[in-house]
């Protein structure tokens, strides 16, 4: 038999109404943000942070700290801890290194996971789950398409750290790429359960997204969305194969047509920012050789690249790497990188999740945006995929209870 761990069977209804407020806040994305600078590092209190952090606590309150130890006690964890103090040694000042922010907030979202299983097995219905994400997309979709429809010049924020982006979609998450994401991990929920369901209110809100998707401009989030379609595709009747492709022609035809304003954004074939991730990768790696075995520690890579004198990104955002391995690889090294695997697939079956249509795609999608992006650490990213995963655990996890 396979060990299940089931904290409580009652319904949790603080915890619960706070996971409803998580649903409200995440269309708000950076509108409702706490920047502060420690140093010249920037680091930002987001309203998803708070939220989760609020869910983290009622949760430790319900049950107290003896029942969730568990969480603490990852060795992946201990690793980017221990990778952060490797390299605080070498700084000048300790007040420079900001990684241990980010990660309190990385073990509050995989604390998330835990919270939203116990809820499911509590009674709160998988389905009403997705609904409040679908909600939550959708909202997110309609705001970006306010944003680009009224305000579709963001010169203005600039000064704030924000890029000037010009006739592009970004919605209330202020980024084209990262809202660009999020609307393609929203198409696919829905798609699935338009699968699932064959209600036309899924379809029609599928093929909507594809329109603010389409308004971003952004070429990593066109590929993911590609990338999407043919994993769909291939779990998909033929039925829904048909609908894909019809979805797909219209998505690659709507291109040619796309308004053309002025601004280098909404070139698509424009080299710039090509030229720039490139300079961006080459950096990266550079400094993943100045510590290749730990890592510079989490979210560590903007003070690391000044303690070395490399060259500094100006984003508000200062991840300082654009692309989700190499920033994995850089922070916590490749004693990292295997106990990550290990811890994974020491609780994840490589074959259960083939399974699973809808988490599958969605890492898929995550993992060839991330490829341009840092967007495998953008918190709503991050939330949204403890969340499928959470859903996975509680439907196949029982399927694999009732096979052993």
């Amino acid at each position: 038999m396979v060990k299940t761990m089931a904290l409580s069977t009652k319904p949790t209804k603080v915890t619960r109404y706070i996971l409803i407020l998580y649903f409200l806040v995440f269309p708000i994305g950076q509108l409702l943000r706490i920047q502060s600078n420690i140093n010249g590092v920037h680091v930002a209190i987001l309203g998803i942070d708070i939220v989760i952090g609020m869910l983290f606590v009622s949760f430790l309150y319900s049950f107290g700290i003896s029942k969730t130890t568990h969480l603490m006690k990852s060795v992946i964890w201990v690793s980017v801890i221990f990778s952060s103090l490797v390299f605080v040694s070498q700084f000048q000042s300790i007040s420079e290194v900001v990684g241990l922010f980010y990660l309190i907030r990385m073990i509050g979202y995989i604390g998330l996971f835990t919270v939203v299983k116990n809820e499911i097995s509590s009674g709160f219905l998988i389905d009403v789950l997705k609904k409040w994400l679908i909600f939550s997309v959708v909202v997110s979709a309609l705001l970006g398409l306010l944003q680009y429809s009224f305000y579709p010049d963001l010169i203005a924020l600039v000064p704030y750290g924000w890029d000037a982006h010009l006739f592009r979609l970004v919605g209330t998450f202020l980024d084209p790429g990262f809202i660009g994401i999020i609307l393609v991990l929203g198409f696919i929920l829905i798609f699935t359960q338009f699968t699932e369901t064959a209600k036309k209110q899924y379809y029609f809100l599928a093929v909507f997204l594809v329109l603010p998707l389409l308004l971003t401009y952004s070429r990593a989030t066109y590929l993911a969305f590609v990338a999407s379609l043919c994993i769909l595709f291939l779990y998909s009747t033929r039925q829904a194969k048909g609908i894909l492709i019809g979805i797909a022609l219209i998505f690659l035809a709507s291109i040619p047509f796309l308004p053309q304003p002025r601004g280098v954004g909404v070139d698509l074939t424009r080299t710039h920012s090509v030229i720039t991730r490139v300079s961006n990768y080459e950096v990266t790696y550079r400094l993943w050789k100045t510590s290749p075995v730990f890592g510079v520690g989490y979210n560590n890579i903007c003070v690391a690249k000044k303690f070395y004198g490399f060259e500094e990104t100006a984003q508000n955002s200062c991840s300082g790497s654009d692309s989700s391995i190499l920033f994995t690889l850089t922070t916590v090294g490749i004693v990292g990188i295997i106990l990550i695997l290990y811890e994974f697939f020491k609780y994840n079956s490589l074959f259960i999740l083939l399974h699973d249509r809808l988490l599958i795609t969605s890492v898929a999608a995550v993992g060839v945006h991330s490829l341009f992006l840092n967007s495998a650490y953008y918190p709503w990213v991050i939330s949204w995929m403890v969340l499928l995963f959470a859903i996975h655990k509680s439907v196949f996890g029982v399927v694999r209870k009732e096979k052993s």
